[in-house]
C-alpha cells in the first residue's frame, strides 16, 4: 500500500465570447489565452495506490487519484476541480525474459469540467522489458471505451534507474492524421517526462 503527495501548478483561463466575437475574430485563440485572462493557483492532489502479488510472477493492482478532489482559481463561476479516477490492472510476468504484460481499465468512467458532456473510460495493455533491472522499454496500446469514433492510440515509453533516481519519457499518438496548415499531423498525440527519487522507508 502507498500514498503519493503532488504539488499541482493550475494555470486557468476564462474569456466569455459572444457569436458575433468568435465570426469576427482573426485571433481567436489568442483572445481565449490572453495573458491578461489567466488566473494562476498552486494546490496539492494524493493518490492512493495497493499492489497485491498472490505468486511472484502475478500482480493485481489499484489506484485512486487525486481523492481530495484539488481546486483551482477560476475567474468564471466557481473553482476548476481536479475528479478523483480510479484504475485497476493486472500484470504477468514471463519467468527468464524480462517481459512483464500488462492489462489496465478506468473502474469508473472519468468527467472533465475541462471538456464538458466528454466522457472516457480507457482501457489499455502493453509489454515492459527490463534489462538488469536499469532499463525500461515499453509498447502499448489504449482505447477509450466511451467513444466509439476515437480511433486507437499506440504508445511508446523509456525507463531508466541510476540508484535512487528514476529516468521516464513517454509518447503517444493516434494513427489517424487530419491535415492542419498543409500538413498531415496526428488527430491525438501527447508525451510525458518524470524524474523521481526512491527513498526505501524500511
Amino acid at each position: 500500500v502507498g500514498a503519493t503527495a503532488k504539488l499541482l501548478y493550475g494555470m486557468t483561463y476564462f474569456q466569455p465570447l459572444t457569436l458575433s466575437t468568435i465570426e469576427n475574430s482573426d485571433d481567436l485563440a489568442g483572445e481565449l489565452l490572453d495573458s491578461d485572462n489567466v488566473n494562476e493557483s498552486v494546490n496539492y492532489g494524493i493518490d492512493l495506490g495497493v499492489l497485491l502479488q498472490p505468486c511472484e510472477i502475478l500482480s493485481l493492482g489499484g489506484v485512486a487519484r487525486n481523492i481530495n478532489r484539488p481546486r483551482f482559481d477560476f475567474d468564471g463561476p466557481g473553482d476548476y476541480t481536479l475528479e478523483p479516477q480510479l484504475r485497476g490492472g493486472v500484470g504477468f510476468e514471463i519467468p527468464y525474459t524480462g517481459l512483464l504484460l500488462a492489462v489496465d481499465i478506468d473502474l469508473v468512467e472519468n468527467n472533465s469540467e475541462a471538456l464538458v458532456g466528454y466522457e472516457s473510460q480507457v482501457v489499455g495493455g502493453g509489454i515492459e522489458w527490463v534489462a538488469l533491472d536499469i532499463l525500461m522499454l515499453r509498447v502499448g496500446a489504449s482505447k477509450n471505451l466511451s467513444r466509439s469514433d476515437e480511433s486507437m492510440q499506440v504508445h511508446a515509453g523509456l525507463g531508466l534507474r541510476l540508484a535512487k533516481v528514476q529516468i521516464e519519457i513517454a509518447g503517444s499518438m493516434s494513427p489517424d492524421f487530419a491535415e492542419s496548415g498543409g500538413n498531415d499531423v496526428p488527430v491525438r498525440a501527447g508525451g510525458s517526462r518524470f524524474l523521481g527519487i526512491n527513498v526505501p522507508l524500511d
